[in-house]
């Protein structure tokens, strides 16, 4: 007989990826003119592709759960987007219920930043091109 071991931890930290990734693409097209020049486009993805500093001064995503707006996606929110109830899961072990919280930001945040430059990088290979 196999017994398989289920961790409902997992699809929960696999949907704060997703959403991370598709809050990280989103917020791309809000960093990106899309009126910019050709000759503007390839100068960033020079920037780009040297690891030059200088484009993410240019192109650094707002990151999220700042509280610069009051309006700001917040912790609470992505956890019950997910489905993440510490209350639920992690009844009598607080500390736990710390370290997944905390576990779901970081992949969260960790995605979000690197689908918007991927999203930015491809807005710009596409004006470069002159698509």
């Amino acid at each position: 007989m196999t017994t398989t071991i289920v961790d409902p931890f997992a699809a929960i930290r696999d949907r704060a990826i997703q959403l991370g990734r598709e809050h990280g693409t989103a917020q791309a097209a809000w960093m990106v003119d899309q009126t910019a020049s050709t000759e503007a486009a390839r100068t960033a993805l020079a920037l780009y592709d040297d690891g030059d500093p200088v484009f993410y001064d240019m192109f650094s995503p707002r990151m999220p759960f700042s509280g610069e707006y009051a309006d700001d996606y917040t912790t609470g929110e992505l956890f019950e987007d997910c489905g993440y109830y510490p209350s639920g899961l992690h009844t009598d072990d607080t500390d736990a219920a710390t370290f997944a919280e905390i576990e779901l930001v970081e992949a969260y945040e960790t995605e979000y930043v690197d689908a918007c430059i991927a999203e930015v990088v491809r807005v710009l290979s596409a004006i470069a091109d002159g698509e």
